[in-house]
């Protein structure tokens, strides 16, 4: 892998539930852009398109540089900017280990491991740079469980409808952002919406914040 510029994490695509998430921030929507931007790196090796030898290869690559990251020396401008904050940049890349492995297995087998650990961890991700340091144990409970309940259940990518209890965290703010547009668009970070959709996604989205920052994340 070659030695990658110093350019900034570019933005999400507008529209996205990851824009919106980056949107509802704050002072944490720097960072923020970074974990998608870094997560859409790590998402590259298992994209479907890509043999699954070079996606091993990609996956080496990062585990150097997490490794790098935790002593301080990160190469990638991506992992130098998170290297000294909240997030557990090892969780995150165990995760894509996770995925690239689900992925590769059989159906019958892939579903005895968890759905969708990238995306849950994407999730934690963005909690733990939220807080800015680690997640007091309610509030990690909490983003794993709704992590959980907004996996995709069913072929068609509807979530779950069962709300976990949440407890004041208004610097989790964005999250509930993401929860309220999971439940329309799935999981993903990079789930969209066009048109008239993404109007009422506008709103959905400034009311889960104006709930959060009272403390209400349901």
């Amino acid at each position: 892998m070659s030695e990658p510029s110093s350019a900034p994490a570019p933005p999400p695509p507008a529209g996205s539930t990851a824009w919106f998430v980056v949107l509802y921030a704050g002072s944490r929507g720097v960072l923020l852009q970074t974990l998608f931007a870094l997560a859409g790196e790590l998402a590259a090796s298992f994209d479907p398109a890509q043999d699954h030898q070079v996606a091993h290869l990609r996956l080496a690559w990062w585990q150097e540089e997490v490794d790098r990251a935790a002593r301080g020396e990160a190469r990638h401008p991506y992992t130098r900017a998170l290297q000294h904050t909240a997030l557990e940049l090892p969780g995150l890349l165990s995760a894509a280990q996770l995925q690239l492995a689900r992925d590769a297995l059989p159906a019958a087998s892939a579903q005895r491991l968890p759905a969708a650990p990238f995306e849950r961890a994407v999730f934690l991700g963005a909690a733990q740079l939220l807080h800015g340091s680690p997640l007091p144990g309610p509030s990690l409970a909490a983003v794993r469980s709704w992590a959980e309940h907004l996996t995709p259940s069913l072929p068609d990518g509807e979530v779950q409808a069962a709300a976990p209890s949440w407890p004041a965290a208004p610097a989790l703010a964005a999250l509930a952002v993401w929860i309220a547009l999971a439940r329309r668009r799935g999981f993903s970070p990079h789930a969209t919406a066009r048109g008239w959709q993404l109007l009422k996604d506008n709103l959905r989205a400034w009311r889960a914040a104006c709930r959060a920052a009272r403390g209400r994340f349901a």
